[in-house]
């Protein structure tokens, strides 16, 4: 891609300067041969930039991911456990199954983070971004694959509330804790304009306005970082009968697994915290029944109740 990049900016230089000369010099032609030449290497270079720029960046990367496997890698690492998400980003999970190393290649080198008490036993993911669940360890690990500011959170099931998929600035649906106040949006499915597609995801969109943003946000209990975005598409809004919708359609696919996945260890985590309370007695109901006992008692030492329709009505008390 470097090369690339270099070979369109000088040709254009060289293209600019010739055609200077040949209008300066028209009577000689090399000027003009030299500018058809330059504008001709330019329009070729351009093009495959535009259409084969992605595959050309994926294979610098991949061959940059084969140097450090074969390289550098450390060796508690579990070399054939990778998992790649796109041509740039790669995630390795240690032999103990403890942490994740996860790599960033391109053409010029590698970036690494290690996320340590952390493996995944579920994950949702593309080229833009990652959601994976450790149910062992209770926790959620979000990551932006942003080129420009790729970014993590690693939280505890727990501290998730709620995730919503948006799309160009309006929630199409969102899943909430009932550990927020209120509660009323669990289960909850807010649709807005763009609710036919969402409603057929895997089916054909026919209706619905234009869509050129889909990113799904996480709101945490985490007063430094209350919230995480995760774009899983920006570019010109474009309709539903456009040619490259499928575009939208796969970054709607992916954002609603990730809530249906996030959706579920936001529920479990709501039936573990309702099941103590459950569970506990009731301290009314204990003192009522201890109250209509000692009065049982006292019918019987007054003589009012048998010994057998004492032991009746006790047993009666101690059923309900």
């Amino acid at each position: 891609m470097k090369t690339l990049s270099q070979v369109i900016l000088w040709s254009f230089i060289a293209g600019v300067i010739s055609c200077i000369l040949a209008f300066s010099f028209p009577i000689i032609d090399f000027y003009f041969y030299l500018f058809v030449a330059c504008a001709i290497v330019f329009v070729l270079s351009l093009s495959i930039l535009l259409f084969r720029g992605e595959n050309i960046e994926n294979s610098e990367a991949n061959n940059t991911y084969a140097d450090f496997l074969n390289n550098s890698l450390d060796v508690e690492y579990e070399k054939g456990a990778q998992i790649t998400f796109s041509g740039k980003w790669h995630a390795i999970p240690n032999k103990n199954k403890s942490k994740l190393l996860f790599i960033k290649t391109d053409a010029n080198g590698f970036v690494k983070n290690i996320i340590d008490d952390f493996c995944a036993s579920n994950s949702i993911y593309d080229g833009n971004g990652l959601v994976a669940v450790d149910d062992k360890r209770k926790k959620v690990l979000l990551y932006n694959f942003d080129d420009s500011n790729p970014s993590y959170k690693v939280i505890n099931y727990t501290d998730l509330l709620s995730v919503a998929i948006i799309t160009d600035g309006k929630m199409i649906s969102e899943k909430s804790t009932m550990r927020t106040i209120g509660g009323a949006l669990v289960g909850s499915a807010i649709m807005g304009s763009a609710g036919a597609v969402v409603g057929g995801l895997s089916g054909d969109a026919t209706m619905g306005e234009k869509i050129g943003k889909v990113l799904v946000k996480f709101i945490l209990r985490d007063i430094s970082t209350p919230s995480f975005e995760i774009v899983f598409l920006d570019m010109m809004p474009i309709k539903p009968s456009a040619v490259d919708y499928y575009k939208v359609e796969r970054a709607l696919k992916k954002a609603n697994e990730i809530k249906d996945l996030t959706a579920i260890v936001i529920d479990e985590v709501d039936k573990q915290e309702k099941r103590p309370q459950a569970s506990q007695p009731n301290p009314s109901s204990n003192s009522s029944v201890a109250d209509e006992l000692a009065k049982l008692a006292a019918l019987k030492e007054q003589g009012i109740l048998t010994d057998e329709e004492f032991n009746i009505q006790k047993e009666k008390l101690l059923n309900t």
